[in-house]
């Protein structure tokens, strides 16, 4: 299996290491969102990309310090 460009909430989550509700309530706010449904849905379908999430991450990641 290929690595996919888009992730669902889960699936983010799962990337990020976190959990669905935790990524809902404090980082979904962060992150670009890709909305997939078709013009005539009700509903939403959010994707997060994959190079947003990779963004996400190495924008806090912290760099070792020399002692």
């Amino acid at each position: 299996m290929t690595d996919p460009a888009l992730f669902d909430l889960r699936e983010a989550a799962d990337y990020l290491g976190v959990s669905k509700s935790y990524f809902d309530d404090h980082l979904r706010k962060y992150l670009p969102v890709v909305d997939m449904k078709r013009p005539d849905a009700k509903q939403p379908m959010p994707r997060w990309a994959k190079a947003d999430l990779d963004h996400f991450i190495d924008t806090r990641r912290k760099e070792k310090r020399a002692s």
